[in-house]
C-alpha cells in the first residue's frame, strides 16, 4: 500500500503547516478534503460550478432501505448495482429489475424524503448532514447536491459515495468514489479506514472540447 503526504489548501493563521498526512481517518473531514480537491482541480481547467456539480449520498441509505424491506441483506450488493444503472438505462428497465428483487419503486424514490424515511437520527442521515455542513468551510457547496440515485456499482463502498457529472447530460460520470472502511481488510486481517475517488482522463478531455466548442459558439454569436 502506498501512503503519500497530503498538503492541506487552508490559509494559514497561527503559526502552523501546510504538510499533513492522514492515515486511517474515519472522521468526514477525509471526504471533505477530497471533494475540496476534486473542486480546486476542475478549477484549475477553469471548470466551475455551473458547469460540473457533484451528486452526493451514503451507501447506508439503500443498506437501510433494503433492511427495512422484505429483501434478503445478501441481495444488497445486487440492488446497488441495479440502481447505479438509474442514468444508464431507461426508469422503465430499473423498475422492473428492482420490482423483480421485491424493492417497489415507490419506495425508492421516498429516499427524497430521506430524514422522514430513515429518522433524522439515522447514522446515513446524520453523516450527510454533516458532510454538507462541512461544505461552506471547504469552499464547494455551490457544487453538491444529495441524489440517493448515487450508490457506485462496486461492492465495497461503505460509506459516503459521490460522483461528478456534466450538468449539461452530455456525458457519463466524469469522476467517483467514496469511502471503503473494509476493502484493505482483503489484503490483511485488519480493518483500515480509507476513501479516494478516481478520475476519468478520456471523460475530462471530452469535456474540456465540449467546453471550447461552446466558447467558439458565444464568441461567435
Amino acid at each position: 500500500m502506498m501512503i503519500r503526504s497530503v498538503f492541506s489548501l487552508k490559509t494559514l493563521g497561527a503559526p502552523g503547516e501546510r504538510l499533513e498526512e492522514e492515515i486511517g481517518s474515519e472522521i468526514l473531514k477525509a471526504e471533505a478534503e477530497l471533494l475540496s480537491a476534486i473542486v480546486a482541480f476542475f478549477s484549475k481547467l477553469r471548470i466551475r460550478s455551473s458547469d460540473v456539480g457533484i451528486k452526493i449520498s451514503n451507501r447506508k441509505v439503500p443498506q437501510e432501505v433494503v433492511g427495512r424491506s422484505v429483501i434478503p441483506e445478501s441481495s444488497f450488493a445486487a440492488v446497488c448495482v441495479i440502481v447505479d444503472k438509474i442514468e444508464k438505462i431507461p426508469r422503465a428497465g430499473v423498475e422492473k429489475e428492482l420490482t423483480a428483487l421485491g424493492l417497489p419503486w415507490k419506495l425508492w424514490i421516498q429516499f427524497y424524503g430521506l430524514s422522514q424515511l430513515l429518522g433524522s437520527d439515522n447514522e446515513a442521515v446524520v453523516e450527510l448532514k454533516q458532510l454538507f455542513e462541512l461544505a461552506p468551510g471547504y469552499g464547494f457547496e455551490d457544487w453538491l447536491q444529495f441524489d440517493a440515485s448515487v450508490v457506485r456499482g462496486l461492492a465495497y463502498y461503505t460509506g459516503t459515495v459521490f460522483e461528478a457529472f456534466d450538468r449539461a447530460g452530455t456525458l457519463r460520470a466524469i469522476c467517483g468514489g467514496g469511502r471503503y472502511d473494509k476493502l484493505l481488510s482483503t489484503f490483511g486481517r485488519v480493518d483500515t479506514p480509507a476513501c479516494g475517488f478516481g478520475f476519468g482522463d478520456a471523460v475530462i478531455v471530452e469535456f474540456g472540447q465540449l467546453l471550447l466548442q461552446l466558447c467558439t459558439i458565444v464568441l461567435r454569436y
